[in-house]
Formats: C-alpha cells, sequence, structure tokens
C-alpha cells in the first residue's frame, strides 16, 4: 500500500471525506504502480490541508462555547450570592468584564473564520473526489491490464491445441473475441484513466497554491484565542487584585503562613564526653591535638 495506505489512514478521521474512501484508490503512473514525487507531496499537502482545516473549526467552536459558558456561570455564580462571600464587588465586576470581552472576540474570530474555513472544506473535498475518481480510473485500467494477460494466456493454449489436433483455423474464436472485447474497454479505460488524472493533479496544484491562505487563518485564530485570553484578565490585572485574597468570610480559610526563619544563632552541639576534659570542649582532640588553648577558658 505505501504511501495511499497511510494516506487514507489520515482521510478516515475526517467525517467530510469518509466516503471518499469507500473503494481503494490505486496508482496513476503509466506503470500504474508509483506516483510522481510531486503528486506524493501534492497529495501530503491535500491530507495537511484537509486535517488542519477540520481541527480549527473545532477548535474555534471549542474556545467560544468555553468563554460563552463560563460567563454563564459566573452570572450564575452572581445571581446565587457572590456578593456574600466576601469578595471584593470590584474584583468581581473586572471579572465580569473582561469574560464578556473575551465572549465578543472570541465569538468574532469565529465569524471571520467559519466562513472561510467552511469554504476550504467544500474545496478540499473537490479536489478529494477528483483524486479518488482518478484512483479509480487508474484501478480499472489496471484491471484491464491484468485481465489482458489472462486473455492471451487462453488465447495461446487454445490455439495450440488446435495446432495439435489440425484444426488451428477454427480454434481460438471464443478467446480471440474476448481479447479483442477486452482491447476496446481497456482503450477506454486508458481514456478514462489520462483525463481524470489530469483534472486531478490540476486540482491538487490548485489547492497547494492557496496552502498559504490557511496557514494565517490559523494564524488568526491562535492570536485572537491569546487575545480573549488576555482580555479575561486584562481588567482583574489592572484593578490589582489578582491572586490577592480581600478580607472576609472566606480568610480563615486560608492556609497558614508559614514560621518566619529564625535569626538566632543554632545552639552549640553536645560535646562527646570522650572529647572533653576538665569540664572543657577540647575540639582538637579529634585530630590528636592538646586541648590546651581550644576552651573557653583558655588564654587569649
Amino acid at each position: 500500500d505505501g504511501f495511499m495506505g497511510k494516506f487514507g489512514k489520515q482521510l478516515e478521521g475526517f467525517k467530510a471525506t469518509r466516503q471518499l474512501l469507500q473503494q481503494k484508490s490505486g496508482a496513476v503512473e503509466p506503470n500504474m504502480q508509483a506516483l510522481s514525487e510531486e503528486e506524493v507531496r501534492l497529495r501530503q499537502g491535500l491530507s495537511w490541508q484537509l486535517g488542519m482545516t477540520e481541527a480549527l473549526l473545532k477548535y474555534i467552536g471549542t474556545v467560544t462555547t468555553a468563554f460563552r459558558s463560563l460567563s454563564t456561570a459566573h452570572r450564575e455564580l452572581e445571581s446565587a450570592g457572590l456578593a456574600q462571600v466576601g469578595l471584593d464587588p470590584a474584583t468581581v465586576d473586572a471579572f465580569r468584564r473582561g469574560v464578556s470581552e473575551a465572549c465578543r472576540i472570541s465569538k468574532q474570530m469565529e465569524q471571520d473564520a467559519q466562513q472561510h474555513l467552511e469554504a476550504r472544506r467544500s474545496r478540499i473535498s473537490k479536489c478529494a473526489e477528483k483524486v479518488t475518481l482518478s484512483d479509480r480510473a487508474a484501478a480499472e485500467l489496471r484491471h484491464y491490464d491484468d485481465k489482458m494477460v489472462g486473455l492471451k494466456q487462453d488465447y495461446a493454449a487454445a490455439m495450440k491445441k488446435g495446432r495439435d489436433s489440425h484444426s488451428a483455423k477454427f480454434a481460438a474464436s471464443s478467446e480471440m473475441h474476448a481479447v479483442e472485447r477486452n482491447k476496446a474497454k481497456r482503450h477506454e479505460a486508458a481514456q478514462e484513466a489520462e483525463q481524470t488524472h489530469a483534472a486531478a493533479l490540476k486540482a491538487l496544484r490548485d489547492l497547494d497554491s492557496k496552502q498559504g491562505e490557511l496557514s494565517n487563518i490559523a494564524q488568526d485564530c491562535f492570536y485572537g484565542t491569546s487575545e480573549a485570553m488576555q482580555k479575561a484578565a486584562e481588567p482583574m490585572t489592572g484593578h490589582g487584585t489578582v491572586g490577592v485574597r480581600a478580607a472576609g468570610p472566606s480568610a480563615t480559610l486560608a492556609p497558614s503562613a508559614p514560621p518566619a526563619p529564625s535569626t538566632s544563632e543554632p545552639p552549640a552541639p553536645t560535646p562527646d564526653p570522650a572529647d572533653t576534659a576538665g569540664g572543657e570542649s577540647n575540639p582538637t582532640a579529634e585530630f590528636g591535638g592538646s586541648g590546651g588553648s581550644g576552651g573557653s577558658g583558655g588564654s587569649g
């Protein structure tokens, strides 16, 4: 299967083109077994554009729904009495305004991108249909080529049998008719394969020339989402309330502050009895020194 098998697996994940994979596609080159480097690249581009378009359509809907759900949940929270839990009213108001602005930005982003993405999805679908028709025509031509091999073998066997029985003049008549019928069908299939391949290649090239437009749409969606998230937080950061818990009933739920670090010197370690003499510390005893000058009573 090679590339076409991998290409088919990538298409399977998208509902818009599942019907295009109901029949296995074939090769379109004269040898009917290999695609040109250009067409491999173009088909990879088709797969990428299809996946990106479907992902972006899902993305913009998800982002818009997320901000809308957050806005709705916040309003319900306020209606339930959020003002009574001890939050700074200015903080709550700033958050509401930020989420509302994020909803507006994400909705505008969705409206701007959706029409272009749906138009591109339609264009990609039409291109994929032409590629599939080309593959089917190539597979049909390959079928007649394979069939011709068997028919010619049948014809040769029938002629040999006729010669052996001294009736070659009348031998292999039906086999010859079968070969001629297959030749006619193969000729029609070859014309169909050539025409559909040309149409598919043109569609692939046209789609490839507009790949930059899809990249621009993806960037707009990415930066639009980023702007919406910033707008949601901007009023609160400007108000200086992010991460600040207002005094109120909830203050009792705040975690206790860690104890302040001690500034006093750590206590001296308890001396080992074996290292003391006459009640004085002998720090040099471990290294074989005398303790005469090491204690608190030593001379200056």
